[in-house]
C-alpha cells in the first residue's frame, strides 16, 4: 500500500501518484504537449504550403487532407517504409505531410527534407573536420521515428556521393540499424531507382526495397501498389 504524493490517499500499486491523480497529470501533460505541436511541426521542416489549404489559414489536419484518397492510404500504411511515386500535383507531398502532422501530434519525431537539402548536409558531414562526420550524419536519424525524403528523383544531380548516401541509408533500414520509418517520394519512372542507388547496385537495391518497403503509385483517383522486384516475395516489416 502506498500513499499518493499529491492527494495523500492510500492506493495499491507502484508509483508516486494514485491512479486518479496520475490520470490528471497525464491529461495536463497531453494538453501542454498539444499546445506545442505547431512548434514541433516547424522543427520537423514541414512547409506551410503543405500544412494549410491554399490561400487560407485552415489547417489540413483540422479541415481534412487536400488529396483525401492519397492521405488516407498513407495514414493506413504509416507503420511501413514507403516508396511513393506520382506526377507533380498528385498529392504525394501534401498527403505525406498530412500524415506526418498527425504523427507528430501522437508524439512521434518526424523530419521532412528534400533530397537536395539532405545531400548538402551529407557533403558538409563528409568534408567536416570531424573524423566521425559520416557517423554523426547517420546518427541524427536514430533520433527519428520518421524521415520523409521528398523530390528523390529528377531534381538532384546524379553523383557517386549521392548513391553512396542512399545505399547506406537503405542498408541501415534493411538491417534494422535504423529503427525509423523512411518514406521516399518522387516521380519514379523506368530507370529512376537505378539513378538513385546506382545501376551497378540494381539487384541488391531492388531486393531491399521490395522486402522492406511498400511501393505505391498515386494518380488523381487511386493509389496502386506495385512491385520493383516481382521475383521476390514481399515480407512483412
Amino acid at each position: 500500500m502506498y500513499c499518493c504524493m499529491k492527494c495523500g490517499m492510500p492506493f495499491d500499486g507502484n508509483g508516486y501518484l494514485c491512479p486518479m491523480c496520475q490520470n490528471e497529470e497525464d491529461r495536463k501533460y497531453e494538453a501542454e504537449f498539444q499546445l506545442h505541436v505547431p512548434e514541433y511541426i516547424d522543427e520537423a521542416g514541414i512547409p506551410d504550403g503543405y500544412r494549410y489549404w491554399r490561400g487560407t489559414n485552415l489547417s489540413t489536419v483540422e479541415k481534412g487532407p487536400i488529396v483525401e484518397h492519397a492521405a488516407e492510404w498513407i495514414w493506413q500504411h504509416r507503420k511501413d517504409n514507403l516508396l511513393i511515386s506520382g506526377k507533380t500535383g498528385m498529392g504525394k507531398s501534401t498527403s505525406a505531410c498530412y500524415a506526418a502532422m498527425r504523427l507528430i501530434a501522437a508524439h512521434k519525431v518526424v523530419r521532412y527534407v528534400k533530397l537536395q537539402r539532405l545531400m548538402c548536409e551529407w557533403s558538409e558531414a563528409r568534408t567536416s573536420d570531424s573524423a566521425f562526420g559520416e557517423q554523426e550524419f547517420f546518427g541524427r536519424f536514430r533520433k527519428l521515428d520518421y524521415l520523409i525524403l521528398d523530390e528523390a528523383v529528377g531534381k538532384v544531380k546524379d553523383t557517386e556521393s549521392r548513391r553512396e548516401m542512399m545505399i547506406e541509408l537503405l542498408d541501415e533500414i534493411a538491417s534494422g540499424e535504423l529503427k525509423m520509418r523512411l518514406w521516399i517520394l518522387g516521380n519514379f519512372r523506368p530507370g529512376s531507382i537505378d539513378a538513385l542507388f546506382g545501376e551497378e547496385n540494381r539487384d541488391p537495391s531492388l531486393r531491399r526495397i521490395e522486402e522492406n518497403f511498400v511501393c505505391a503509385g498515386i494518380t488523381d483517383t487511386e493509389v496502386e501498389v506495385f512491385h520493383v522486384w516481382p521475383q521476390t516475395e514481399k515480407t512483412s516489416n
